[in-house]
């Protein structure tokens, strides 16, 4: 189910009428953040086919690091319900599960500066301007 939801939404991220209204109208638009915000840059066609290419490995890398996650989770879980615990092996499984959270948040750092690599200055210019916005919106008001 997860994988056709992931499918699904690089479809829609990917589909010729991407840059219209109508291709995301009535999609939950906190589901979809950053196809919503790079609507309004005005892409080029080139630059959303490169955006679409870089989106499709780093997900798929992501996707084999929580994978490997699962497995070193399900390896846990196993060895908890064990009559002994191997405390060393306990240490080297939550070890290696820190490692690939670590993995997956250098991914989505590398994913990324390649987007950052692929805009313009000015495109680059609005995505720090809708952001500075969207982080003064988000500021806990103070009532006098």
């Amino acid at each position: 189910m997860k994988k056709i939801a992931i499918f699904l939404l690089f479809c829609l991220f990917c589909a010729p009428a991407w840059a219209q209204d109508e291709a995301i109208e009535g999609v939950d638009k906190a589901f979809y953040p950053l196809q919503s915000v790079l609507r309004n840059l005005e892409l080029k066609p080139e630059q959303r086919s490169r955006i679409c290419s870089e989106s499709l490995t780093s997900l798929a890398r992501v996707n084999q690091l929580r994978a490997e996650i699962g497995n070193v989770q399900l390896e846990e879980a196993c060895l908890k319900l064990s009559d002994q615990v191997d405390s060393a092996k306990l240490k080297d499984l939550y070890r290696r599960r820190g490692e690939l959270e670590a993995e997956i948040y250098l991914a989505r750092q590398e994913y990324m500066k390649s987007l950052k690599s692929i805009l313009t200055e000015e495109q680059l210019r609005q995505l720090e301007q809708r952001r500075d916005l969207s982080r003064q919106n988000r500021e806990p008001k103070v009532k006098p």
